[in-house]
């Protein structure tokens, strides 16, 4: 899939002042938007004014939609933490671009402020990935409400309840019972400082057991989350593989889930064990993306 990213540096902005209009225009007049499948948005905003926002690229775009009938696939938000911390990007209200690009198959948004995907209806995205340091249960309430017949593959981040996260068992059981989507193979709830609770939460609804891969990744996982996952395995019936990267579970009781695993035909792939800060008497689980 050939790919290019645009985006306004610090000096474009602060120095050239261009604007969001100007990341637009170029676009839709760069001579290889032809032969381009996704777009990649990066730095847009120096991240200081809130109301800096994605819409006006969102609409920049749809307004422009006969031009990029042919992109498969829009990554908005590819900023590292130099260029904009994630709790920083200010996103925008995606409702338009369901209708305007019939032909999309995969989206990747990055942040959460101010994020809303609105009512979706879609007969071709099959992967949808939202990247961010603290979702609204408001934005998975909507992928719960979702029209997504191809969908894939889902990897939403949870976050951290101190840059925004406040979705909890309630929210994960009644997501995980609702939630259609009827060709979904892959399932990634990753990044969550409750990681245990959403393990708990999620493996014994419809959605968990029906899935092919499912991922925890990212997120304060630690051997009492681990525990329950041994006790969940029998029900997930068409589950072939978990994975879990950047963790805080043991050696022992990774062992021991490996071993459930096996016993269930999944296998159970662990990566990079963290280890937990001690501060006065406290410990401390760090996620790999808040700020």
């Amino acid at each position: 899939m050939k790919s290019k990213r645009y985006s306004l540096d610090w000096e474009m902005l602060e120095e050239q002042k261009k604007t969001m209009e100007d990341l637009v225009a170029e676009i839709i007049n760069d001579p290889e938007l032809p032969e381009l499948e996704e777009l990649v948005i990066g730095q847009f905003t120096l991240g200081y004014d809130d109301e800096e926002n994605m819409d006006t690229i969102i609409k920049g775009l749809v307004d422009n939609r006969e031009k990029l009938q042919h992109i498969k696939s829009f990554y908005f938000g590819d900023m590292d933490s130099e260029e904009c911390e994630v709790s920083w990007i200010t996103q925008g209200n995606y409702t338009p671009i369901w209708e305007a690009f019939p032909n999309l198959e995969r989206l990747v948004i990055k942040g959460s402020n101010g994020l809303s995907l609105g009512k979706i209806s879609h007969a071709k995205l099959s992967s949808l990935q939202l990247i961010n340091g603290g979702l609204d249960k408001s934005v998975l309430a909507e992928i719960r409400d979702a029209d997504l017949p191809a969908l894939e593959r889902l990897e939403i981040y949870l976050g951290d309840d101190n840059y925004g996260a406040n979705i909890g068992k309630a929210e994960l059981e009644d997501f995980g019972n609702h939630a259609k989507l009827p060709a979904l193979r892959e399932l990634g709830l990753v990044n969550s400082y409750i990681q245990d609770e959403v393990v708990a939460a999620i493996l014994p609804t419809a959605i968990a057991q029906r899935s092919e891969i499912l991922n925890f990744s990212y997120g304060a996982l630690t051997d009492q989350g681990a525990q329950g996952m041994i006790a969940a395995m029998t029900g997930l019936a068409g589950c072939k593989q978990i994975y879990i990267e950047h963790h805080y579970v043991g050696q022992v009781m990774q062992e021991k889930v490996v071993e459930a695993g096996n016993q269930q035909g999944i296998k159970v792939v662990f990566d990079d064990q963290q280890e937990a800060e001690v501060y006065s008497g406290e410990t401390y689980y760090s996620i790999l993306l808040s700020e």
